[in-house]
């Protein structure tokens, strides 16, 4: 893309590989346990990727009109997907 507002596509990309490289450091035993045990209302890391991949996909949509190909989160949601 070869526009102005170029930096803005790019800025999505790694803010997405971002979220997606910390995941793949979690131990796969990581990914389902949530801060407290006894709280539900603490996310695991697996639903904080998912929250956070989603939000960083919704911010460049609804406030900057980007939406960007492809799914935003990857078909299997494992540390390596």
């Amino acid at each position: 893309m070869t526009t102005r507002y170029a930096f803005l596509v790019d800025t999505y990309a790694t803010e997405l590989l971002k979220v997606l490289s910390v995941w793949a450091m979690a131990d796969d035993a990581d990914l389902d346990v949530r801060p407290r045990q006894d709280d539900p209302r603490g996310r695991t890391l697996r639903e904080q990727m998912v929250h956070q991949c989603q939000s960083e996909h919704g911010w460049f949509k609804n406030m900057l009109g980007i939406d960007a190909p492809g799914e935003v989160l990857p078909a299997e949601r494992t540390r390596l997907g």
